[in-house]
């Protein structure tokens, strides 16, 4: 069997994609070169592994469920409009989640990473920045002022209740995703 190209990730709500759809829109009036991310494309992606075995795929899995029987779900807010590597020279253009909010997914991913590591599961070392990938420029190009910041990316939460395994194969239209598992996080103390 071939290496399983794969991502765990937060799914996102109705909201939040209706959000990024609106602000996707703005920012294509200005960038008409922008490859835009289609809306059921969006999700958090917290790992990301470019090849997997069959059972390293297995041992992500057990991995998943482990933590999310660590996590009580959460909500974050989405409110920031940001560029990879920067808006000088913009290859992804994304909406963020607040820091305000995020502390609750950093501690998750930094969880998930490590437990990955330790069951013998490869990583490329690299920050985390919590966003949502709303599109893509072919080529390097400076963002304007007027669009960086004249694009008010709004306010929006968005539930996070579970983690999800991912494959991911690539097309020439783009990235298909198939859900491998799902693993729901912890219901908050208070609820229960």
């Amino acid at each position: 069997m071939p290496p399983t190209r794969a991502f765990v990730a937060v799914p996102i709500g109705e909201a939040l994609s209706y959000q990024a759809r609106k602000v996707q829109q703005e920012l294509h009036k200005h960038l008409n070169s922008l490859r835009l991310t289609r809306p059921e494309q969006f999700h958090l992606t917290l790992a990301f592994f470019a090849e997997l075995q069959e059972e390293q795929v297995e041992i992500v899995k057990e991995n998943v469920l482990s933590i999310s029987r660590c996590f009580e779900r959460f909500s974050l807010t989405f409110d920031t409009l940001g560029a990879f590597p920067s808006f000088r020279r913009t290859r992804v253009l994304w909406l963020g989640a607040s820091t305000a909010t995020a502390s609750p997914l950093h501690s998750l991913q930094v969880q998930l990473i490590r437990q990955l590591r330790q069951a013998g599961i490869g990583l490329r070392r690299q920050s985390f920045h919590p966003h949502l990938t709303l599109g893509r420029l072919r080529q390097p190009q400076p963002v304007p002022v007027a669009v960086s910041e004249g694009i008010d990316p709004g306010v929006t939460e968005n539930r996070v209740d579970k983690l999800v395994l991912y494959a991911s194969r690539l097309t020439p239209q783009g990235a298909a995703h198939s859900q491998l598992l799902s693993a729901p996080l912890l219901l908050p103390s208070s609820s229960k």
